[in-house]
């Protein structure tokens, strides 16, 4: 059986690829998509997904405001935070508190469909990684994004740019 996935982004570009992300598991299907958190509750409520993944920053309603009234009407339906800005300065328990049990960097999206299936297994993300949960403590304590090669596109544009820096390593093809 599918898993039913709920998408929460104001941003249609953001929802799209994120769509694209996790539509590659035969498994897992999305089964909505709300460009605000208003939206957002009411879908949870009547789509009944099994998973929901909830930007921070949403006009209408938050994702926290979100998060909080739909893990009140639904105390076990896993709620995944991916957001790129605000979620730097939210704690751990901040997060748990509004009923998150995940927080992914939309800089580090590649640890989503590893969030998500951790998720759907029971279990949480917020201590899962430390890519994930240090920029949710310490923006400043995060590893340089652009020293994972392989994941980010940063160092390719740079590499091609020719860009001459004898103190750093040579890009990993």
């Amino acid at each position: 059986m599918q898993k039913r996935i709920l998408l929460a982004d104001d941003h249609a570009e953001a929802r799209q690829a994120t769509r694209l992300l996790l539509e590659n598991r035969a498994d897992w299907v999305i089964c909505g998509e709300a460009d605000n958190g208003f939206d957002a509750v009411e879908k949870a409520a009547t789509l009944k997904p099994d998973i929901v993944i909830l930007d921070l920053s949403m006009p209408k309603m938050n994702g926290l405001e979100a998060a909080k009234i739909i893990h009140t009407a639904s105390p076990s339906l896993p709620l995944l935070l991916f957001s790129i800005n605000a979620a730097y300065t939210q704690a751990p328990d901040t997060l748990r508190a509004s009923g998150f049990r995940g927080a992914v960097s939309k800089a580090t999206g590649w640890l989503l469909a590893d969030a998500v299936e951790m998720l759907l297994q029971g279990k949480t993300f917020l201590n899962g990684s430390a890519l994930v949960t240090t920029p949710l403590i310490d923006a400043e304590a995060l590893p340089d994004a652009n020293s994972h090669a392989a994941d980010e596109p940063q160092n390719a544009k740079q590499a091609a740019a020719g860009a001459d820096d004898s103190s750093s390593k040579p890009p990993v093809a």
